[in-house]
C-alpha cells in the first residue's frame, strides 16, 4: 500500500505535528512526541473538504458519528490523495470528497515560494526583493 508507512507534517486547531498512515488507521503526533493524541480509522471517514482560509490549506474530516477533524498543511493535494488511499484500501463504498480546484493553486503557491527561497539562499536576489515578491505571491 502506497499509504502505509508515509508521514506528513500537518496541523489541528491546537497543536503542530505530524500526521503518520498505517493500514488501517492514521494518527496524529504533535511534534517531539513519541505517542499520538489521535488515532483514526480510515473506515470511519465519511466526508474530505478541502479549503484554503489563511495560506495553508484546511482538509476537513468527517467522521460517520458527526466528529470533524481539522488537518492544517502546506500540501492538501498531497495530504488527500494519502488519506483516500486509506479509505479505499480499509472500506467499500464511495466517501463523499469535496476538493475545489484550489489544491492545485496550493501547490502552484508552495512551489514558487520554494524557488524564490532558492534564489534567496542562492545570493541571486536580495532580502528585501525576497519579501516582496513572496508578498505578492502570497497575496495574489
Amino acid at each position: 500500500m502506497q499509504y502505509v508507512g508515509k508521514r506528513m507534517i500537518a496541523d489541528t486547531d491546537d497543536v503542530d505535528g505530524n500526521v503518520h498512515f498505517n493500514m488501517e488507521t492514521f494518527d496524529f503526533y504533535p511534534h517531539h512526541a513519541i505517542n499520538p493524541i489521535y488515532t483514526f480509522k480510515y473506515s470511519d471517514i465519511q466526508k474530505l473538504e478541502s479549503s484554503r482560509p489563511f495560506i495553508k490549506a484546511c482538509i476537513t474530516i468527517t467522521f460517520k458519528d458527526g466528529h470533524i477533524f481539522n488537518l492544517y498543511t502546506y500540501r492538501p493535494a498531497t495530504l488527500v490523495e494519502l488519506l483516500k488511499s486509506g479509505i479505499a484500501a480499509n472500506k467499500d463504498g464511495v466517501v463523499d470528497v469535496d476538493l475545489s480546484n484550489e489544491e492545485k493553486e496550493d501547490e502552484d503557491i508552495i512551489t514558487k515560494l520554494e524557488k524564490l527561497n532558492e534564489l534567496y539562499k542562492q545570493g541571486v536576489i536580495t532580502e528585501e526583493e525576497f519579501n516582496t515578491i513572496k508578498s505578492r505571491i502570497i497575496n495574489k
